[in-house]
């Protein structure tokens, strides 16, 4: 195909999807700390949903920093770019397996003493 002026040039590779998928779970898992722990203030009699939040919030988190891995991968190699993007979400994954590992701890430790 002639283009009339002139070829249009290299192509910049897109944005890996695998860094956009990290930065959405990453900020789900985060966000999701806040409303983790609502059942236990309104009914305490309930930790059984906080367990299954923390399941749940973990394994956003933990996807959020296997999909950051697997994007980086890509952008090394330089099929992709998002390399702030994928960063981003393996940060926040892992700070949101953190925090709600530790939460759960302490939720545990206050409803054994109180029991």
């Amino acid at each position: 195909m002639t283009y009339p002026y002139g070829d249009p040039g290299p192509t910049r590779p897109g944005v890996a999807g695998g860094a956009v998928a990290s930065l959405v779970l990453g900020v789900v898992a985060v966000l999701g700390i806040c409303g983790m722990f609502v059942p236990v203030y309104l009914n305490p009699d309930v930790p059984v949903m906080t367990l299954v939040g923390a399941v749940l919030f973990v394994g956003l988190g933990a996807g959020a920093v296997f999909a950051g891995v697997a994007a980086r991968r890509r952008i090394r190699v330089g099929d992709a770019t998002g390399n702030g993007l994928a960063i981003t979400g393996m940060v926040l994954g892992t700070v949101a397996i953190v925090v709600i590992l530790f939460l759960q701890v302490v939720l545990l430790l206050v409803l054994n003493r109180y029991n």
